[in-house]
Formats: structure tokens, C-alpha cells, sequence
């Protein structure tokens, strides 16, 4: 969350016609695309205006009240844009008027592509100039209906949905800037015959095999200057080797109103014949040999009894395919005909199952993600991308899977609520939208256009000076936020001031993307530090921004420093005296400041004349690190601990003095021999607090070294306890959130922010609790069973979000407020 940034803000007025202000809401999004709508009184708005953040006023003035509260500064309005200049002679036209070249209209992801780009509310700088379609093969008549609506669609034979034209290519040249190309792998003589008047292509790569490749070779003869796009960095091996570095990846946006059921789960499968006991396994697309559609039946039939196969779709291959499900399932399947209702057949569904060798951007993945149906799939397409970006978001089968394997993981795809599913979503919802998309199309096309592109790098360098290269919250976010990339953004380096702490694996993280110095070398840093006479300086030196965090007095190496060369980025990562003490001591170093703090009531370690001026924004979480890799019987079972026992856990660092570490084995301690103490972690007082548990939980307890497979653990524990008495973002908070681990705390953090709106996500005890009031609230959050995890679940998929994250934290570098001081 950062309060005050404004770049992406607009300002509309609400008007008394909901079509004028959804007008002026599409005119600003290409620019703007965060807008507030301020509406008047008695003006109405439409279902696509109130997806915007609306506030309501009695008129303008009001409005500018509002934003003088809330940004500090003024805001445009609409009304108070400037005019765009007209275009430069040889700058591309202000609207770009895009036509489409395709083989066919057939069902299918291309099919479906165009169409949602058509539909996308958001066309700010495109007109459709026309569809020219080489064959009537398989046309799907709804989508070219549909199509038909936005631009005309052209084809050498006429059709109830097309016009005839005896060359369709060339009436959709002729109206066009810019021509997009896909589907041809053989020259067309009529294509060849057409004049492009050298207009340039779009050529874009929907998948990995020998067809994408070849289409792409084909259209590369056609047209002027290219345009290279791709669906998936998978698809971008389609392109011969020496163009990947000049393919722009555009994922496929979808169509969301399309993934909303609306008819009753139970209706659908009634129409199917099944009730609500019976597993129902699905696939959806087109039937053809190259998508591997039986692997669906093949589960059902081994599967047995209690599964139902269903297949909704059609293609080439249909009457063969349908025939082989019918004899693995016999009257245990269901075939249907496609159908604009998905959203309902997935809702009905209990797994989609795709296992195709080869795929670029399938279209069905992203719906039954967005819908909230379990996916069992091949990593094909955009799928290895994203999970390497954000986690697990299928139940995933390796290209050669047996059939046993293909069994078990619909087994467990189909077992109930996933966390996988959940954040599946999640990560559908923002990665699939259909106006990013065609913002992103025009964005691609427009830098394609430019004679001279800007080749110097504009990105603005960013460093980290920190005290340790330890693992915690602060490393542990900085981690996040360079594994999350921001486009604006190059990173110079990590600066420590010693081997205090040095953990290698945060340092094998940190390197994967810049180079971590020290000043004097250290057996701790095991090759991984690069050794310089001042680490600061050569920081410094290669920045624009330092964020400085980590020390609490002056120190002469950084002393020797001119920090004035850098903005320095001064955070509060916590609530305490010594949070207050590092940013007395980081405002000390250079005249620019940009702060933030990691939570709302960490601005009040700030001084009272600083805290207007802080950006509050919230750590991401790395949601892979809370999906268990093992199971909880599993762990259990090397624990040697019985599966009744009641696993309370302490997680984080062993430090007695501001940490409160003991508070979970207190707590066994008074609940008995049914409850067991876990201690994972490590810290300056690790030998004492280790003996301590042991004397209190009188060895019901099990010790363990810090892991990266902090998921594991808190599958298998039952509750954790965070007794603290001050936190700034308490990352292992966030990270059972997202595990849907019950938390007992003191009202620390983000939580006195968070419950008012949300209403209690931890099992809360006092500050410096007594081991009565531990036990009393480690005893809830065992045995309650009210559905606190799944709230608090929804709270971090909101609020920990590390894309939005890392885009808040480049627009604070970008365009915050600098102090100076």
C-alpha cells in the first residue's frame, strides 16, 4: 500500500449517463490505470465502472477535498488533462488501426484470443481494421458472430457471420496500419498476390512445435517491418535463435465473465447424471490427437467406481476420440458439444486434466484457474514460467507419466479445498486480464514502430546496504522483492558490514541476481562475498538508490562515504526503539531520503514532522515457501511424534530479548503430555533457549535447524505462537497465513491495521502473556473450528501480494516524495 503515489491516479467526475462516464473511465485507462471515480449524487454507474475505486462527494469541490486529505497533493481530473499533441511525421498515428490475417476461425485459443481482445474494455490507442480468414473449415460460427461485431470479417466465400470478398487479405490491408499474422505454414498463392505496401507484421508464436515454428517461418516472407510476440517464454523457442531476444511475451488475456458459473453446480451435474459423491474429472478443448484429451478417461477408468469422466469440446478427431472414452469409461463419462457456459462446467468439475506434449498459452488452464477448478497438467506452456514465479499452481505430471502417477495426482487434485487452487486464482486474476493484454499488444506494437528505439538503459540502479547476511523478515523480503523483478528497476548490489550471522543460502539467493561486498574477507562468506576496501563505496558508486537499513550507530567506512551522490531509501521494518535508533542513524548519511515502513504503525518511528512523507508498503511473501513439500504424516513420522499429539510450534529467531521465544513451550508445559513443542530456527541465544525448552516441555519437544521448507513444518504443526511484544511485517505471520496455520499472538505488526476491516485472523494473548494465558489460547487454536485460517488465508493473498509489492516499491523509487534534510 503506499498512500501518496500518484502517477498511475486520475480523477472522474461521475456524470448523469453511466455510458458518458464509462467513456471517459475507457479514455483514461491506457494512461491511468488506477482512476477513482468521485460520484455525485444520483449518478448511476455500470457493472464495468464499479470495479473502480469509487468514492462519493456532493460535487468538485468536495472531490478536491478529498484529495488534498488523501495525496498530500493535487491529482488530475480528466477535465484537466492536456491535450496530446498532434503526432510527429514520422511518429506511428495516434489510433493504430490493427488487422488480422488468420488461417480459419475454428474453435479454439486463437479463435478465442482475438475475439477477447476485441472484447477488452480497454482499447485506448487501436481500431480493428477487419478479419480476413483464408478457410470456412470448421468455422466456429458464436466466436465469428461475436467477432463480427467489432470489425468485419472477411473471407473468398460467404457465410452468415462473413463478407465475401475475392480477396479477403487485401480488403483488410487496405484499412489497416499494422497487419497481425497467424496459422500458416504453406504459402497461400492469393497471399501471394497481395500488396502489402510494405505494412508491417505482427507475427506472434502461440506454441512449441514444429507447426508454430513453421508458421512463423512462413509469414516472416509477408509484409515490411516485423513485430515479434509470443504467448508463453515457451513459445518464444518457436523463433529462430538469433530473434528471442527481440520477442515480446504477451500472456493471453481472458475473458472473466466467461469463468463465472452461472447455472447451480448441482444442476450442471444433474445434467450429467451424477450427484454430489461422484468425482468428476474433465476436459475441455478441442479433440485431436496432439492434445492427449484420453488421459482423462484413462484416470476415470482406473480410478474406478465413484469418477465420472467428462469431455466437452470438438475437433477433427471427435468421432474416433469420443468412441475410445466411451470404451475406457463406458457409462461412466459424460460427451459433450462445446459451450459458451464454462464457467459452469468448471464449477462443476472437480479437476481438469490436461496432458498434452506441447502447448504455448492454453487458454483452458488460465479459465479453470480464474474459475477455481483443481488442474492436473504437463508443464506446458506459460505453467513453468508462473510456478517458477510464484509457486505451485497445478498438480503437476512430468511429460513421461505413468499411468499410476496420472492416478494419484487426480486423486489428490480431487481431495478437497487446495491452497494451490486458491492462489491459482489469485495468480489468474492478475496475470490474465484481457485490457492488460491489449495494452500491452499496443505497447509492444508502438516500440516495434520506432526507427531509432532507445537503446540506453533508463533503468534506475537500486542497492541494499544491510548489517548481516542473515536469514530474517528484512532478507527474507529483499530476497522476494529481487526475485520478483521490477522492469524500471536494475539491481547494483547487497553491502554488509561483516560475517556476523553470514548464512550461504541467503547469500546464493541474493546472488542470483547482483553481487553482495564486504571490506575484509571471512571464512563465514565461503567464496560467495566479493572483497573491497569499502564495500559502501562501491556501493554508492554504482547507485542511484541505497536502501540502508541494519545499523543502529555511525560507522567510519560509511563515514568515508558521500552519500548526497544517492537518494537512500530509510525504512522501518519494526515498532521498537531500535527500529527508531537505525533510522535516527540512516537519516544521518545523504540529503535525499525516500521512507517507508513496512506497516501503518510503523511510521511512528519516524520523527512526528517525517511521518506524512512515509510510503507504507506492505512485505510479499514468496507464497512457495508456505506449500508443503512434505506431507504431515511424513514429517511426524521422522519426528517420532504420535499423529494425536498437538504440535505447537515457535518458528523465527532465538533471541530472549524482544522475541519471547519460550512462550510456546510455556504453554505445553500447562496444557500436558498430549501437546508436543517444535523449535525450528537458530540466534544469538540458540544454546539457551534450547535448554530451556527442554527444561520446560520436559523434553516433549523437537528441535530443529533453520529450513527453507518452512511449509512442511507448518503443515505439520497445529498451531505457532508469536508472543512478541513488538513487529514490524512479522513474516513468519504472513507465512502461516498463507499455509492456513492457526496463529497465536500478541496484537503485534500489521494486525492492529488489518482486523479492524477483516475482524480477528490470530488466537490473541496479552503482551508478556502469562503461561495460563498461552495455554488457554494455544487450546483454541487447536480444537476451534471456526474458519480463522481460511480468513486470515484470503487477508495474505489480498494484502502480501509480491508482485504488488514489488510494483509499489518501484513506484516509491520512481515517483515518491524525496525528503530532504
Amino acid at each position: 500500500m503506499i498512500k501518496k503515489t500518484t502517477r498511475h491516479v486520475i480523477g472522474i467526475l461521475t456524470t448523469e449517463d453511466a455510458s458518458k462516464t464509462d467513456q471517459r473511465l475507457k479514455s483514461a485507462l491506457h494512461k491511468y490505470p488506477r482512476p477513482i471515480l468521485f460520484k455525485r449524487p444520483g449518478d448511476p454507474l455500470s457493472d464495468f465502472a464499479m470495479q473502480f475505486e469509487t468514492i462519493e462527494v456532493a460535487d468538485e469541490a468536495a472531490a478536491n477535498q478529498v484529495v488534498r486529505e488523501r495525496f498530500k497533493g493535487p491529482i488530475p481530473f480528466l477535465e484537466q488533462t492536456v491535450p496530446v499533441p498532434a503526432p510527429k511525421a514520422d511518429s506511428p498515428p495516434e489510433k493504430l488501426r490493427v488487422g488480422f490475417i488468420l488461417h480459419g476461425l475454428a474453435f479454439g485459443g486463437i479463435s478465442r484470443v482475438i475475439l477477447n481482445m476485441l472484447e477488452a474494455p480497454v482499447s485506448h490507442g487501436l481500431e480493428w481494421a477487419g478479419v480476413a480468414i483464408h478457410s470456412l473449415n470448421h468455422l466456429d460460427q458464436d466466436v465469428t458472430r461475436k467477432i463480427s461485431r467489432y470489425c468485419p470479417v472477411y473471407s473468398v466465400q460467404e457465410s452468415e457471420h462473413t463478407l465475401q470478398s475475392d480477396n479477403p487479405y487485401q480488403a483488410v490491408i487496405d484499412q489497416a496500419d499494422v497487419i497481425y499474422m497467424t496459422g500458416f505454414v504453406d504459402p497461400i498463392p492469393l497471399l501471394d498476390q497481395t500488396e502489402f505496401d510494405g505494412k508491417p507484421v505482427i507475427l506472434s508464436a502461440h506454441g512449441q512445435c514444429d507447426f508454430s515454428r513453421n508458421q512463423i517461418e512462413t509469414i516472416s516472407q509477408y509484409g515490411g517491418k516485423k513485430i515479434y510476440l509470443a504467448v508463453s517464454q515457451s513459445a518464444v523457442n518457436s523463433y529462430p535463435e538469433q530473434l528471442r531476444d527481440q520477442v515480446k511475451v504477451i500472456y493471453n488475456g481472458i475473458n472473466y465473465s466467461r469463468c463465472a458459473p452461472l447455472l447451480d453446480r448441482k444442476a450442471v451435474r444433474e445434467s450429467w447424471g451424477i450427484d454430489e459423491e461422484t468425482t468428476a474429472v474433465g476436459y475441455l478443448g478441442r479433440l485431436a490427437h496432439d492434445k492427449n484429451p484420453l488421459a482423462a478417461a484413462q484416470a476415470v477408468a482406473e480410478l474406478g467406481d465413484g469418477y465420472h469422466a467428462v469431455y466437452i469440446g470438438n475437433g477433427y478427431a471427435q468421432e474416433k476420440l469420443r468412441f475410445e472414452i466411451r470404451g475406457l469409461c463406458g457409462d461412466r463419462c459424460t460427451i459433450l458439444d462445446k459451450t459458451e457456459e464454462i464457467g459452469s462446467q468448471l464449477a462443476a468439475l472437480d479437476c481438469l486434466v490436461l496432458a498434452s506434449p506441447l502447448e504455448g498459452g492454453p487458454m483452458i488452464v488460465s479459465e479453470a484457474w480464474l474459475a477455481g477448478c483443481p488442474v492436473v497438467s504437463t508443464p506446458v506452456g506459460m505453467i513453468p514460467e508462473l510456478e517458477d514465479m510464484h509457486g505451485k499452481l497445478t498438480h503437476s505430471l512430468p511429460h513421461n507419466y505413468s499411468l499410476d502417477h496420472l492416478v494419484e495426482q487426480v486423486r489428490i487434485a480431487t481431495a478437497g479445498h487446495s491452497q494451490i487452487t486458491e492462489w491459482a486464482h489469485e495468480v489468474a486474476w492478475q496475470t490474465f486480464n484481457p485490457s492488460r493484454m491489449v495494452v500491452e499488444f499496443e505497447q509492444a506494437i508502438r516500440d516495434g514502430l520506432q526507427e531509432n528505439p532507445v537503446l540506453i538503459d533508463e533503468r534506475i540502479r537500486v542497492g541494499f546496504a544491510i548489517g548481516s547476511c542473515s536469514m530474517g523478515g528484512v532478507s527474507r523480503g529483499i530476497i522476494t522483492l529481487l526475485d520478483q523483478g521490477c522492469p524500471g528497476l536494475q539491481w547494483s548490489g547487497v553491502a554488509i558490514e561483516g560475517p556476523g550471522h553470514f548464512d550461504p543460502d541467503t547469500a546464493r539467493s541474493i546472488l542470483k541476481h547482483c553481487p553482495i561486498y564486504a571490506g575484509t574477507d571471512h571464512p563465514n562468506y565461503q567464496g560467495l562475498v566479493t572483497i573491497v576496501p569499502n564495500q559502501y563505496e562501491q556501493l554508492v558508486s554504482r547507485s542511484d538508490v541505497v536502501k540502508l537499513w541494519g545499523t543502529i550507530q555511525t560507522r567510519p567506512d560509511m563515514d568515508q562515504v558521500d552519500w548526497n551522490r544517492v537518494t537512500v531509501i530509510t525504512a522501518s521494518h519494526g515498532q521498537c526503539d531500535w527500529t527508531r535508533r537505525n533510522i535516527e542513524t540512516s537519516l544521518k548519511y545523504g540529503s535525499r531520503h525516500l521512507l517507508m515502513s513496512v506497516s501503518d504503525a510503523g511510521r511512528n518511528c519516524f520523527p512526528e514532522q517525517l511521518r506524512d512523507q512515509v510510503n507504507v508498503i506492505y512485505n510479499g511473501l514468496d507464497f512457495k515457501r508456505s506449500m508443503a513439500q512434505l506431507s504431515r504424516h511424513e514429517l511426524r513420522e521422522e519426528w517420532n511424534v504420535d499423529e494425536e499429539a498437538a504440535l505447537v510450534a515457535y518458528i523465527g529467531r532465538f533471541e530472549l530479548t524482544g522475541k519471547n521465544p519460550l512462550a510456546a513451550a510455556q504453554a505445553v508445559n500447562q496444557l500436558g503430555e498430549k501437546y508436543h513443542a517444535v523449535y525450528v530456527g537458530e540466534g544469538v541465544n540458540r544454546d539457551e533457549v534450547i535448554q530451556s525448552v527442554r527444561e520446560i516441555t520436559e523434553n516433549r519437544c523437537t528441535l530443529l535447524p533453520r529450513t527453507e521448507d518452512i511449509g512442511s513444518i507448518l503443515a505439520a504443526v497445529d498451531c505457532i505462537v508469536l508472543a512478541s511484544p513488538s513487529e514490524g511485517c512479522p513474516q513468519i505471520m504472513m507465512e502461516a497465513f498463507a499455509a492456513q496455520c492457526p496463529v497465536v499472538s500478541t496484537r503485534v505488526g500489521f494486525l492492529p491495521e488489518f482486523e479492524p476491516e477483516f475482524g480477528k485472523l490470530t488466537y490473541e494473548v496479552p503482551f508478556d502473556p502469562s503461561p495460563a494465558d498461552l495455554a488457554a489460547a494455544v487450546k483454541r487454536a487447536v480444537l476451534d473450528k471456526d474458519d480463522l485460517t481460511g480468513k486470515a488465508c484470503a487477508v495474505a493473498l489480498q494484502k502480501f501480494n509480491p508482485r504488488k509489492y514489488a510494483r509499489d516499491f518501484e513506484d516509491m523509487v520512481r515517483n515518491g516524495t524525496v525528503v530532504t534534510l
